[in-house]
């Protein structure tokens, strides 16, 4: 027999909303639905030839019935309603018909559908995920699911609900239905409903019996008799929607590869692009073209590409001296990831350029990699072998982008930036191997004497570096527990618990010297592996990192190979990491650092009186806080009570919990609770700035900071409470944290500008908030208020803006400058 494949449209596009990832196109459309949507009509074709495709109208027919019907179902998103208005587009292009009746649902004209073709000798296959369409199954029309494998007849139904698919509607009448808000009756549950329908048949029947009976759950059916008719209407499908039939109408041929290619580009769905032939051939050709194909040239401008699409690796060998003579040309230059070509001609004497690489990152706000393959392929649907031919169309629809934005002074800030840190990569730090090979040793000895002593103490061998072995050690073996609410955070997919260093603390007061020695482990483990990554990556004395502008959502700098901003700073090991580091000779380490500006941007940003004034006073901020939050002068804020303020006033800018703050301090829920409200009556201002700011994301989908810096939050909206939770959070510290970023990169160029000829002062590393500086001894009171000076001023918020300078032979024994 021949097959009519039914869709049930909004059910998948539903779903597919919710379960893929926000799919988002280089155009800022949300295409996730549609993605899963498209590749659910393919896999359909491949199974038959007959497609139909039915959505819901509007208002149903059964409101009239009962207005409380699926009353309880929120507002359909607008990003969702967007794509099935697409998703009928996208039928359209294909040949597939799509069916709606006012009055109507998709299910009803299912049920009609699948009944006028199963009467014209076609099996029906229902692709759909409602259970009432489990009502209409028979041996001529069954259901499946997007993954089309298996096709779900009578014997699915009788496994699955205990009843036939004819005694489906009684069934459903009895349990009621929640999802769409229809009652049922009070005390009959699956199995009671089951039970009396084979014990008396269908409803009518069972109603008919409790008229009569006094048997318990029969009274409970009389009583209910007006829910049990009024569920019935509801529930069950109309299956004479009067709408034409042509079952010719639903045959569809092979997808045209030109509407194929279409849909691909549309939405940039490569698995899609492969179905109409896969990309399109290269064939631009330019003026000239270099014997490696990796600059293009014409008149007015230049276009220099990183690799040719045959390399795997980044290309180093291109000519030095041809790099820096294009350089100096005057046409504008096109680069994509300027910084490496800093390097390879050794200079970054080059101007009026751009990088794609940095404007991308821009212009998406970070949501989307700047991958140059990716990019091309998106905007030209072919696989570019010189990659550099398409630089600058590519980058005139950026720049109309960054105007729109008013991204214009951030973007020039960022291309300055990127020949800063060209300077200081180039420029490295030095180090002592002798003093990290040392220290190596120290760590190493220290981890197998604290190996030994756990085995000692608990007469068990686990690998301490597997948190799957510790969990199973501390939760099963040694039978620890955690509180309800924090089981529920801290367990995993898996259904163990994590063992982070948050849980750990939770039960160190259940087995203090286990978990002493697991974290103590886990402290030398990450030192070595830090000691051994230094040594890895140093060269002739000096480690050369590796700086990002474009890897995080908010700005911030990133460090690799080694990662020299998340060196440690507190503890006396960690120390003796920092002091591997070292000056030239005849040369001071000098750090500036600014203080607490996150706290003053967010003065700046939710303009909080209290907060403003405070900073202008030149109070200390966290004693300020505590005294407020508990309630006593300030006089009387001890070290414990100025640390819980600190942990609050810095946990606000990331949206810290009560848990959170629980967790971090060491107080209970309830404290904590208490606590935060008592921030929030000081800092009033800080409240509304936070409520306004998740308001405007939850609205635009995105968050800006004081420079026009941009970031999307796809999940702001998501049904998903964790999820929402997290993406709130990130709406909040975005602003404030790449603000504190766009400060210091701003002063970086500043102090380029002012010193880039200077030969006795170097810019090395950069650690977020803090720059650290090698000066010449006899010219540290010549640059120190300078620079000082620079940083303070290169920005101007509403507050003072503050930074501590610290000067020292080595790295771990900077003290304060005057």
């Amino acid at each position: 027999m021949r097959c009519l494949f039914i869709i049930d449209s909004y059910a998948f596009l539903f779903k597919n909303y919710y379960a893929l990832p926000k799919f988002m196109t280089s155009k800022g459309e949300e295409v996730g639905a549609v993605y899963g949507f498209i590749r659910l009509v393919l896999k359909i074709r491949e199974c038959g030839e007959y497609i139909v495709a039915c959505y819901d109208s509007g208002k149903s027919f059964r409101r009239e019935i009962s207005d409380i019907y699926k009353a309880n179902r929120k507002k359909t998103d607008e990003a969702l309603l967007k794509q099935i208005k697409t998703s009928k587009e996208i039928l359209k292009m294909l040949g597939i018909v799509t069916i709606e009746k006012e009055g109507y649902e998709a299910d009803d004209l299912i049920a009609t559908l699948a009944k006028k073709a199963a009467a014209n000798n076609f099996e029906v296959v229902i692709v759909g995920a409602d259970k009432d369409l489990f009502q209409i199954v028979d041996n001529n029309i069954k259901i499946s699911d997007s993954k089309l494998k298996e096709y779900y007849g009578p014997e699915y139904v009788k496994s699955k609900f205990q009843v036939d698919p004819e005694n489906l509607l009684s069934y459903f009448a009895l349990v009621g239905d929640s999802s769409d808000n229809i009652k049922g009756v009070e005390g009959i549950g699956p199995k009671t409903a089951v039970k009396l329908i084979n014990k008396y048949g269908n409803i009518e029947s069972i109603i008919e019996k409790s008229l009569t009976s006094n048997e318990k759950e029969l009274v409970k059916i009389r009583n209910s008799i007006e829910n049990i008719k009024t569920a019935i209407q509801l529930i069950k499908l109309d299956s004479n929607v009067p709408i034409e039939f042509n079952i010719g109408d639903f045959k569809v041929g092979d997808f045209k590869k030109e509407a194929l290619l279409e849909l691909a580009m549309r939405f940039e769905f490569k698995d899609i692009l492969k179905l109409a032939g896969g990309f399109k051939k290269d064939e631009r050709a330019f003026e000239f073209i270099d014997n490696e194909n990796f600059i293009a040239m014409k008149k007015d401008y230049v276009s220099i590409s990183d690799y040719h699409a045959s390399y795997k690796e980044f290309y180093t060998n291109l000519n030095s001296e041809l790099l820096r003579k294009l350089f100096e040309e005057k046409s504008i230059k096109y680069f994509y990831n300027v910084k490496k070509f800093f390097h390879l001609a050794l200079s970054d004497c080059v101007y009026n350029f751009h990088d794609i690489y940095i404007a991308y990152h821009l212009v998406f706000g970070g949501f989307r990699k700047p991958d140059i393959d990716r990019i091309i392929q998106e905007k030209f649907f072919v696989d570019a072998e010189i990659k550099s031919v398409y630089f600058k169309e590519i980058m005139d629809d950026l720049m109309l982008k960054i105007e729109e934005n008013s991204m214009n002074s951030l973007y020039a800030n960022e291309l300055a930036l990127s020949k800063v840190l060209y300077r200081m990569e180039k420029n490295g730090i030095k180090v002592s191997l002798d003093a990290l090979n040392s220290l190596s040793v120290e760590f190493e000895e220290k981890i197998n004497e604290i190996s030994s002593k756990f085995i000692e103490t608990t007469g068990i061998k686990i690998n301490l570096n597997s948190p799957k072995q510790i969990s199973e050690f501390l939760f099963k073996k040694m039978n620890l527990k955690l509180d309800d609410k924090y089981s529920r955070i801290y367990s995993t997919k898996s259904g163990e618990y994590s063992t982070s260093e948050d849980v750990l603390n939770i039960l160190k007061p259940y087995a203090p010297e286990i978990i002493d020695l697991i974290l103590m482990h886990r402290e030398y483990s990450k030192l070595k592996s830090f000691v051994e990554t230094i040594k890895e990556n140093t060269k002739n004395g000096r480690v050369h990192t590796n700086f990002d502008q474009t890897t995080t959502h908010t700005g911030r700098l990133s460090s690799s190979s080694p990662n020299l901003q998340n060196i440690p700073s507190k503890t006396n090991n960690a120390q003796k990491i920092r002091n591997c580091f070292l000056p030239d000779d005849g040369y001071f380490f000098v750090s500036f650092d600014y203080s607490q500006i996150d706290l003053r941007v967010l003065a700046h940003l939710s303009e909080d009186e209290s907060l403003i004034q405070s900073f202008k006073n030149d109070d200390d901020i966290h004693v300020k806080t505590a005294a407020s939050i508990f309630n006593i002068p300030e006089d009387n804020v001890d070290y414990d009570l100025r640390r819980i303020a600190k942990t609050i006033n810095f946990g606000i800018i990331y949206g810290q919990t009560p848990m959170g703050l629980s967790i971090e301090s060491g107080i209970s829920y309830e404290e904590a609770t208490k606590y935060i409200e008592s921030y929030f009556k000081r800092y009033s201002g800080v409240k509304k700035w936070i409520s306004d700011t998740v308001e405007f994301a939850r609205k635009n989908g995105y968050v800006i900071n004081f420079m026009n810096r941009k970031r999307f939050l796809p999940d702001i909206l998501s049904p998903n409470r964790a999820i929402r939770s997290q993406s709130e959070r990130m709406a909040i510290n975005m602003p404030v944290q790449s603000g504190s970023s766009d400060i210091i990169k701003k002063a970086m160029v500043e102090i380029y500008r002012d010193m880039k000829d200077c030969n006795d002062i170097n810019l090395l590393i950069q650690i977020h908030d803090e720059l650290l500086f090698e000066i010449k001894k006899d010219t540290i009171e010549k640059y120190i208020p300078r620079i000082k000076s620079i940083m303070e001023n290169s920005f101007k918020l509403n507050v003072p803006i503050k930074v501590d300078v610290k000067v020292g032979e080595n790295w771990a024994s900077l003290v304060k400058w005057k």
